[in-house]
């Protein structure tokens, strides 16, 4: 089905009753509503993109779909089960898991289902439906529908470019043509809204090229590229585009004789749709004239005082917050003028260095900008041990990629420096260079208001210390039952809650904003009997905004919860020395832990190219790659909101879920562009860092472990996988035929069931791991289950997930938390099956911590 010739007769059948459908909506009032970016979207938009996913999944099941409404499907043939982008934390991986792990979406159908929603929605007839077909990264067919005024383009690689009208049918279209060549001071141009100028930064270059060419217009969207393809026009420039909105233009343009498509930043090749903005005109003459009086417009605003690079613009106060103590207040004084001068500094440096290495090429160009808020507060007994304290701080930081060389710096100077920092940053990254790599990033275009983020506090230290120190006053009366019998107690308490706003200018004007809230409760009770302790730890962790008066139930449910396993670890024997168990059942916290430190930390590119994970070692990688039963896979996703969820990492690539195991073999690594590049990869989005003080790493965001062999448990509606009540392991295990009594001539067996952790380390270089297991039951058939004492797990990561026989609950089991390298705190979350049975093995064990001291 890769045939040019067959994706044309595909893309006629679908094109055709797409047009249909959209130019009856077009004669009928539409439904409006604004998207999380600002963009407007119809009911119209929807309608057509639900009908292309129909009819291509019928067409080309096996083909990819990426459109601009719902986002992408990996296969058509699983559209029906709905966008695994967009999908809610409990029900991803819910439905069939190989939908997700079957291919890499290398050809796929790209739409645009109304591009020029404005001029639709405003009865204008040149809006447009475009379908693009994209094999291996690369669009080779493209097309566009203009059912309003009746007109059809169409263009395949190597096959040329045609044009005509829709009711005619494909048979009847003729070649695409341009006008003569002309120099820009004669050229009739069109341009999309000036509006769309002062967005990358260059709000005054629309009246300066209004007065350099002989006539400029705005005919915005593809109906403004298609009237160069039909002599019309010579030139039309977009300053902020998709890569939906010019991918199949791409197509047409390159298949036109004469015609020439680029970029206001001279990049040229196959990926040039992916750049962000699109010039067309009818010669490559004509878009060089415009390139390079654009780029001149832009050096000549870096020149004042007898040439010195500063910005004669009125925002000094935005670059104020390099030393800010108070970004809150610096938000409030700079508002709106932050955004505009970073993207006219971007215009800036780029100019003058593309002026300066004209061969060159800037593959990619960010700035981040960072303001961030904590407050951390202890407590025990109640009383306040560590006052709160409010620590506040603002940096920004340029990234940079030219020529496959790659670069960054933290910028703390003001507005007058920043861009000659730009340039330093990009002649470092040339100076670097390896010609001809290719790293671009595949993120969406966000066209959004930046400065639109909650930012702030909610939670105030006094507020919190209030309720925490109320929490613990409902245990007091208890820990007093338990020092009348001279048993003391005691409680302690920490709060850390941090609020992180980030927003992201690149290259290609895309914008980006975000926020992250951390909240984080972690406390202990400890009971002391004579000279023996046992302690009960917990921790509350939320990705989300909450107030206090919501979070207070939940410490004190886990308070009581603590109080009651501390006192009864006193009571329990310790771990046999001799334990006869058959197998291991593990929950889904601990199993968590081993999956992320053990196999997560070794899947990552940058150990990985170092030399320091088990995983890039000879002998793995000349042997068959094992590391998991033949039914479990492995996937990192960043695309699940509040589970170490960011919409784009610290690179500029926007999440996605990759498959690194599959049917128990490691097929993959996570990477970061850099670690990409070195390891023939490609970067996933999970560039991450804590503060912008430091350097990105790869960071697996969300790890899950997928298991074909699930079954399901029986929790009711006041149950959760959180912690699992162990007689409901131990009858799901009975009911399953694992957990036997000896009847019918097979001896009885044990189970151990190994709850939650208190701590745990791993080591890469030889996937050993080590946890600190919270709770461990005993459990037999026709007996209660037995807690037993502490202990520690330890073993080999591979040979624990090698031995997993089967396991239980729901696929997804969230266990958010941090965690740190090279001190680095970033937002993870990792799980699976609420349960999983391991088979014992000679490398994994356990080891009682016996009557010691302190647990």
């Amino acid at each position: 089905m890769k045939d040019l010739a067959k994706i044309e007769e595909v893309a006629w059948r679908v094109g055709s009753q797409l047009s249909e459908l959209a130019k009856g909506l077009f004669d009928q009032a539409v439904v409006t509503e604004i998207k999380k970016d600002r963009t407007v979207v119809s009911r119209a938009d929807r309608e057509i993109e639900n009908l292309a996913i129909a009819l291509l999944a019928k067409e080309t099941p096996d083909f990819g779909f990426v459109g601009e409404e719902f986002g992408k499907h990996p296969k058509l043939k699983f559209a029906t089960v709905g966008s695994d982008r967009n999908l809610k934390a409990e029900e991803s991986l819910s439905f069939v898991p190989q939908s997700l792990l079957d291919i890499d979406l290398d050809s796929y159908w790209l739409l645009d289902p109304i591009d020029g929603t404005i001029n639709f929605l405003s009865k204008v007839p040149t809006w447009s439906v475009l379908l693009t077909f994209v094999q291996n990264g690369v669009p080779v067919f493209g097309s566009v529908w203009l059912p309003a005024l009746n007109e059809v383009f169409l263009g395949s690689k190597g096959r040329g470019a045609r044009f005509g009208t829709i009711s005619a049918g494909l048979g009847a279209l003729t070649p695409t043509f341009v006008r003569a060549a002309v120099n820009l001071k004669e050229a009739h141009v069109s341009c999309s809204s000036p509006r769309t100028f002062q967005h990358r930064g260059a709000d005054g270059y629309f009246s300066h090229l209004l007065s350099d060419c002989a006539e400029l217009r705005t005919h915005s969207d593809a109906f403004g590229h298609t009237r160069v393809l039909k002599g019309g026009i010579d030139a039309m420039i977009d300053p902020i585009v998709a890569p939906y909105d010019v991918a199949g233009l791409q197509v047409l343009f390159d298949e036109t004789q004469g015609a020439y498509c680029g970029t206001l930043h001279n990049h040229e090749g196959d990926l040039r749709f992916r750049q962000g903005s699109f010039v067309t005109g009818s010669s490559l003459l004509l878009v060089k004239n415009i390139q390079q009086h654009y780029q001149s417009w832009c050096a000549n605003l870096a020149h004042k005082n007898n040439g010195d690079r500063t910005l004669d613009v009125p925002f000094h106060l935005a670059f104020e917050m390099a030393s800010a103590r108070d970004p809150s207040d610096f938000s409030h004084k700079a508002k709106g003028h932050k955004t505009a001068l970073i993207a006219k500094c971007i215009e800036t440096a780029t100019a003058l260095f593309l002026q300066e290495h004209p061969h060159s090429f800037i593959e990619d160009l960010c700035i981040l900008n960072e303001e961030s808020e904590s407050i951390s507060v202890s407590l025990h007994q109640g009383n306040l041990v560590k006052p709160h304290s409010l620590e506040a701080d603002a940096v920004l930081q340029i990234r940079a990629t030219v020529d496959g060389g790659f670069s960054n710096s933290s910028v703390q100077s003001g507005g007058e420096k920043l861009v000659e920092c730009i340039l330093q940053v990009l002649k470092s990254a040339h100076r670097q260079g390896h010609p001809g790599t290719r790293i671009l990033s595949s993120r969406d275009q966000v066209m959004g208001i930046l400065g639109n983020v909650p930012f702030d506090i909610s939670l105030s230290a006094e507020n919190f210390s209030a309720h925490l120190a109320s929490l613990e006053e409902n245990c007091r009366s208890k820990i007093e039952i338990l020092q009348a019998q001279n048993i003391s107690a005691s409680i302690s308490c920490g709060l850390s809650h941090e609020v992180k706003k980030r927003s992201q200018i690149f290259l290609d004007g895309s914008q980006h904003a975000y926020a992250v809230y951390t909240l984080m409760v972690s406390g202990s009770v400890t009971i002391e009997r004579g000279k023996e302790k046992r302690s009960c730890h917990f921790r509350i962790h939320e990705n989300s905004q909450l107030e206090a008066v919501d979070f207070a139930p939940k410490v004190l449910a886990e308070l009581e919860h603590a109080l009651q396993m501390a006192q009864a670890l006193h009571s329990a024997p310790p771990l046999p020395m001799d334990s006869e168990y058959s197998h291991l059942a593990i929950d889904a916290d601990l199993l968590g832990l081993i999956l992320h430190e053990a196999l997560g930390h070794g899947a990552e590119g940058d150990l990985i190219s170092l030399g320091s994970s088990g995983f890039g070692s000879a002998d793995f990688l000349a042997s068959d790659r094992k590391v998991a039963a033949h039914d479990l896979s492995v996937c990192i996703d960043g695309t699940l909101q509040n589970c170490g969820y960011l919409p784009i990492d610290s690179e500029g690539v926007l999440p996605t879920r990759k498959t690194i195991v599959r049917n128990g073999v490691l097929i993959d690594a996570i990477h970061t562009r850099q670690t990409a590049r070195e390891l023939q990869g490609v970067p996933d989005g999970c560039a991450r860092q804590e503060s912008l003080h430091v350097p990105a790493l790869n960071r697996m965001t969300s790890i899950w472990l997928i298991c074909e062999n699930t079954q399901k448990m029986p929790l009711s509606n006041q149950e959760s996988w959180h912690r699992l009540d162990p007689s409901i392991v131990s009858r799901t295990l009975e009911e399953s035929g694992d957990l036997w009594s000896g009847q019918g001539g097979k001896p009885a067996n044990e189970i151990l069931f190994l709850s939650g952790w208190k701590g745990g380390t791993a080591s890469c270089s030889n996937l050993e791991f080590r946890a600190d297991v919270a709770h461990i039951y005993s459990l037999k058939s026709g007996r209660a289950p037995q807690l037993l004492r502490e202990a520690n797990f330890t073993g080999i990561a591979t040979a624990c997930f090698q031995n997993v026989v089967k396991s239980f609950g729901p696929h997804l089991c969230r266990t958010i938390g941090t965690c740190g390298k090279d001190s680095q705190g970033v937002q993870t979350s990792d799980g699976g099956p609420a349960l999983v049975l391991m088979k014992r093995n000679e490398d994994v064990h356990l080891i009682g911590v016996g009557d010691s001291d302190e647990s």
